[in-house]
C-alpha cells in the first residue's frame, strides 16, 4: 500500500506532466493525496444527502479506486 507521501509525490508528477504549474502540482498533490480513503466515505454521505446521483458516485469511486492503485 502506497503511503501518503507516494501519492503526493505521484500526483504533483501528473500534474506536471499535464502542464499544470509548479505552485499548482504542488497543492493537487498535497491536497489530494490523503484524500482517497476519505473519498469513499465521503461519497456515501453526499449521496445520502441528494447532493450527488449515485450515477455519479460510482464513477467517482472508480476514479478514486484507479488513482489509489497507480
Amino acid at each position: 500500500m502506497a503511503t501518503t507521501d507516494d501519492d503526493a509525490v505521484k500526483e504533483f508528477g501528473f500534474g506536471r506532466f499535464f502542464g499544470v504549474s509548479l505552485i499548482s502540482a504542488i497543492r493537487v498533490g498535497l491536497l489530494l493525496a490523503p484524500g482517497g480513503e476519505v473519498a469513499f466515505v465521503a461519497f456515501v454521505e453526499v449521496v445520502n444527502q441528494g447532493i450527488m446521483t449515485s450515477g455519479l458516485s460510482s464513477l467517482l469511486f472508480i476514479v478514486v479506486g484507479i488513482s489509489m492503485a497507480i
